[in-house]
Parts: C-alpha cells; structure tokens; sequence
C-alpha cells in the first residue's frame, strides 16, 4: 500500500468520523423519490463547480476556487472547511451516477460559493491594481472570425468578456470595458481609453480561426520585445503623453520622459508574462482544452499600450466541436472563470 492509499484512508475515516459522530450506527437508506433527486454532474455544471469522484474511498470532492466541500456515498452530511451540512437525503449512487438530494444546490453549491467569495474578496482591497480593462475583441461592421456554426467572433469574445466582468465586480475589482454592445472601435481608440483611463492591466478577449480543421484550443499572446524604433511609434508617443498628462513634472523633459517609458516597457514584459502564462493555464483548464501556451505578439493593442497587457483566443471558431461548445452559455461561463481566475492568480502574487 503506497502513501497515497494511506492517506486516502486516513482521510476517508476522518470524514465517517466528522459525518457520524454522535451516531451508534450508519443512519438507514430510506426509499427516495428519484423525483427530489439531481445528477451531481449536472448541478456542477450549472455552478461551474469542479467535482472529483474518488472510488476508492467512496468520497466525492467539489472545489470552487479554493473552497472544498466532501461526502461519502450513502451519507447525509456535506464536510465544509469541518463544518457539517446537513442534507435531506443521503448521497447516492445509481448506475455508476452519483445522485444528490433537492436540497444539495441550495445547502452545499451555494455555501461553497458564498465562502469562496468571502475568503477572496479581503484580498482584492490591497489591490496591485486601480482598475482593469476588459477589451472584447472586434464588433460593430466588424464581425472578426467568421465560425462553421454560424458564430461571429464579435458576438462570442463579448459575451464572455460581459461575464467576465461580473466576475470580477463581485470580487470588488473595479472593471472598465472597451465596449458593453455590438458597436466599432478602431485599435486606436481602444489603447487610447486604456491610456486616458488609469487602469493597470489590459485583457483584451477574441476567438480563434484556422484552415486546419483540427486546430483548438486557449492560447494567449503577450508582447515581443521590441526595437527602439518601434517604441517611439506615434501611437506609442502619443499614449504616452496622455498617461502622463498628469504628472507634476517638467514638459517636454526628454530624459524623464525616458526613464519612464523604459520602467513602464520593463514592468510591463513581466507582468504581462506571468499574466499570460496564467491566463492559457487555468483557461484552458476550466474550459476542459487544449493549453497551447503563451506565445509573443506585435499585436497593436499589444505594443500601444504602456499597461501589463495580454491577448487571449479561447478557442476556435473553426474547429467542430470547439466551434459548438463556444455556441454554449455554460462554455463561455467556465472560460469567464478560467481568465478570472488566472486574473486573481496574478493578483495575489
């Protein structure tokens, strides 16, 4: 027996210990009415809940962000943090499906996500950030990447940054969007608003597309280094000066101007990487695909803003089953969670 086994067993006695002590015997299985009963799997789904089955010590695990919650099979009692929920029913088993009682979503789901909210929300006051942009790609005339199910790019990377957003409101991060509707803005204009804005991060959302039917999967893009031309480009001078408008400093002082802009482009190579290497990270794990990694980009909204910023493509458009799954509220739900999650990764950092 490895160490592994061991501690599963130690930690199994632990929960019949925590689930029923103060009881002489295992409480009896009654007959239920599969009609006040739920697929596990689906009330997971729905809360873009994780949920682990481990079959050897009959304990099944929900995670959502840092928060666990555990049970055994055949038991009425939900472990949270040694706290015990109480359920109307026992979990059970049927057909190698696991079944929870009606009251599972409201006792367990929505506690495990109430607390997770509570734990993270302390850690967002100190915040290293003022606000965040949340950029969604293409829109208006422009539809972007055209999808074999009939998807326009635009319409996809909007509603996910929409939810996006909400995620992160309610961990009391301030967001700023490029656009909230299906209206055009020119690359310009959007690394102009992250300029005029004062927002310390830049996220900007879009979705992939590519001859190859095969292709899938999350890949994300941080910006190249760049050549001492490319960073006194007019736009880039331009953001510039409308970033630094504010400041108490002598115009037109070329050396601070410098020093400035080259502490700027400095910090915003790594935060933008270690941003990034999250962002394809735990997108892709959310999302259930394929992480194809970081990769380095001259995209415009890349190199004209001053701000740590990445691009992320969550997925492709062109790809069978990819192209379906970003057609799905639930699948563009759990890639909102995957980039808000790398987002509050980055964060507590």
């Amino acid at each position: 027996m490895n160490f592994s086994t061991i501690s599963r067993c130690f930690w199994s006695l632990g929960v019949v210990l925590l689930c029923f002590s103060g009881c002489s015997s295992m409480p009896p299985l009654t007959s239920i009415d599969t009609h006040q009963e739920l697929l596990l799997k689906d009330v997971c789904l729905k809360n873009n809940v994780k949920w682990h089955w481990d079959s050897s010590a009959y304990v099944v695990t929900l995670s959502f962000y840092d928060i666990e919650a555990r049970a055994l099979i055949d038991s009425d009692v939900v472990v949270i943090n040694d706290q015990r929920i109480q359920l109307s029913h026992p979990i059970r088993m049927s057909n190698s499906a696991i079944l929870v009682p009606i009251d599972f979503e409201r006792k367990v789901v929505r506690f495990l996500k109430k607390n997770a909210q509570v734990e993270k929300t302390t850690n967002f006051v100190t915040s290293k950030v003022r606000a965040i942009m949340i950029d969604a790609g293409h829109g208006g005339k422009d539809p972007g990447a055209l999808g074999s199910h009939g998807l326009d790019e635009k319409e996809v990377v909007l509603d996910i940054a929409l939810r996006l957003r909400r995620i992160l409101a309610n961990k009391d991060i301030k967001v700023i969007m490029t656009r909230e509707d299906d209206r055009f803005l020119t690359l310009q204009e959007r690394t102009e608003l992250a300029s005029r804005l004062g927002v310390d991060l830049f996220i900007s959302i879009h979705a992939n597309t590519s001859p190859a039917k095969s292709a899938s999967g999350v890949e994300v893009f941080a910006l190249r280094e760049l050549e001492s031309v490319e960073k006194q480009q007019e736009q880039r001078q331009l953001n510039g000066e409308i970033m630094f408008k504010d400041l108490q400093m002598k115009k037109n002082h070329q050396e601070l101007n410098e020093m400035l802009n080259d502490m700027l482009y400095t910090y915003k190579q790594g935060a933008s990487e270690s941003l990034g290497e999250q962002a394809s990270k735990t997108t892709a794990q959310f999302a259930r695909t394929k992480n194809r990694g970081l990769k380095r980009s001259g995209f415009f909204v890349l190199k004209n803003t001053l701000i740590p910023a990445v691009l992320i493509e969550v997925g492709f458009l062109s790809h069978p089953k990819e192209g379906a799954l970003l057609n799905s509220k639930v699948h563009r739900q759990k890639i909102a969670f995957g980039i808000a999650r790398s987002v509050l990764n980055y964060l507590d950092d």
